[in-house]
């Protein structure tokens, strides 16, 4: 389930079973900030 946006770029989602949470920066939509430390990772890995 989508949880509520915040001024992160990331769009993130929490596992129904509350077990955890996934964020997505998408590369085209959502440019990085300039005081991001975060890693980008291609699909390839």
């Amino acid at each position: 389930e989508p949880i509520e946006r915040t001024s992160a770029p990331a769009t993130r989602w929490r596992y129904a079973d509350g077990t955890g949470e996934i964020g997505v920066v998408a590369t085209v939509s959502e440019s990085f900030c300039e005081t991001c430390d975060r890693v980008r990772i291609t699909a390839d890995g």
